[in-house]
């Protein structure tokens, strides 16, 4: 068979998922696809599973990696790969039914070296439920089916970083030996990848459609990994290194850089492992104090709070190290109390503004599940936000008995409270969240996602 689509399957002990995974590829509606899965010595019982599946489909190909490294995985399946375009299917995640369809379509239609789309985070909570929140990073003037060039357009290095919601041309990838760095684990092992495919692409085409389901927050995920830091210096020094990255690029390079530094930074002071990030949490001070020296990036290039953090690193790294262990002390010990008071509990947010919007993504990605808003607008009143009712204060108390309020007003949070203990809630089925702690408002912005805890 001449095959349109190589999916590429990379799994390591994820026996919970798999099945899932390979089935959504199964089912795609464009049957001309190739299934590589790629095992890296799976001890919980996926490679079992594979093996079962593979019996059952002759389209699945079953490998051993001889390493385990994602990375590895990757490059072994790109080598053995025979289809016009190459899909990256993560095991823990799954597709919708028509995804290779319409991004092979999309980039049949245009020649394009990379055909890509949008995607649902995925959360999964203790007692089974799932939530998905829909992000839609495409900036509003890459308009659906238009086909662009990253040297006109280098920014893309900054606002797409992930690889598994696209089709890539094997010839191109092929032809500009664009692969993976295959360093031990899983972490961050795609971002040379996918910076040099922003780096050598000529054709890039978006669509506008959701069709790919990320899960987060799984447990054992590559995302925890308290080397983090490390792997992030490791990749952008080999790419700054690299003679094919050219220089009308390198800009939008830094800026990603800069961002995906402090995020990984943030979690290690966060309270991961201990480790010891100096060398490389220098470098990174250094590469941007050069770049803001030399004019490669400005402070306006970047996003207004992302430049306040970074001048405060710059200025004094012992006090900015200080602010955000302090941010998430705070944000520990409120999640924390919150979790213990609503667990077994229904979860409605009271106020979808500033705060509500703040807090409801926030929790959702932190493990306590709300089921719905409320708010007195009426304005606001039957929208939905992430899927989710916004009620107004009768509907909720009359239809969602025994639930807790979390109370998110800055102004009115002690009338809402007075206004549902006249409607029959008990106080101890409410909080108020009025953002008057500094260091938890500041940390629920900066801290987006909490890994557990090690040192206590």
């Amino acid at each position: 068979m001449e095959y349109k689509v190589t999916a590429i399957l990379p799994s390591y002990n994820v026996a919970a998922y798999i099945e899932q995974c390979v089935q959504s590829v199964l089912d795609q509606t464009l049957q001309e696809t190739e299934i590589l899965c790629i095992d890296a010595g799976s001890t919980d019982g996926t490679w079992e599973k594979l093996e079962k599946l593979a019996a059952e489909n002759p389209r699945i190909c079953l490998y051993k990696a001889e390493v385990k490294s994602y990375g590895y995985q990757m490059n072994l399946g790109i080598r053995k790969a025979r289809g016009e375009y190459i899909a990256i299917i993560e095991t823990d995640d799954y597709a919708d039914p028509d995804m290779f369809e319409l991004l092979y379509n999309v980039a049949a239609k245009s020649k394009a070296d990379v055909s890509k789309a949008a995607h649902y985070e995925l959360y999964e909570y203790s007692d089974g439920a799932c939530k998905e929140i829909p992000i839609d990073y495409i900036p509003e003037n890459y308009l659906s089916g238009t086909v662009f060039s990253p040297d006109e357009h280098p920014e893309v290095h900054d606002w797409d970083s992930n690889i598994w919601n696209a089709l890539y041309r094997r010839e191109f990838l092929l032809d500009h030996k664009i692969g993976f760095q295959e360093t031990p684990g899983a972490a961050f092992q795609d971002i040379a990848f996918q910076q040099m495919v922003w780096n050598e692409a000529e054709k890039v085409v978006y669509s506008r459609y959701h069709i790919y389901h990320y899960r987060r927050v799984r447990v054992g995920a590559s995302t925890w990994n308290p080397n983090c830091v490390k792997y992030v210096h490791k990749a952008y020094s080999d790419l700054f290194a690299d003679p094919r990255t050219k220089e009308s690029h390198k800009r939008w390079l830094y800026i990603r850089m800069i961002r995906a530094f402090f995020t990984e930074y943030r979690k290690t002071l966060c309270g991961m492992e201990k480790c010891d990030h100096s060398e490389a949490v220098d470098w990174f001070e250094d590469q941007i104090k050069e770049a803001l020296r030399s004019g490669l990036i400005e402070t306006a290039d970047i996003w207004p709070p992302e430049r306040d953090e970074i001048l405060r690193f710059l200025i004094d790294r012992e006090l900015y190290t200080e602010r955000i262990i302090k941010q998430a002390d705070a944000v520990y010990r409120w999640l924390g109390d919150l979790k213990q008071a609503v667990a077994g509990k229904k979860v409605i947010i009271f106020g979808a503004g500033q705060y509500g919007m703040l807090l409801l993504p926030y929790l959702i990605k932190n493990g306590i599940n709300v089921m719905a808003l409320a708010d007195n607008q009426i304005g606001l009143t039957n929208n939905t936000v992430f899927g989710l009712r916004i009620y107004s204060a009768d509907e909720a108390t009359r239809n969602i008995k025994d639930a807790y309020y979390i109370i998110a007003n800055k102004r009115f949070g002690e009338q809402i409270r007075m206004q549902l203990t006249g409607m029959g809630v008990s106080d101890d089925y409410m909080t108020i969240f009025d953002g008057a702690d500094r260091n938890l408002l500041d940390g629920l912005r900066r801290l987006p996602l909490l890994p557990e805890r090690k040192n206590g």
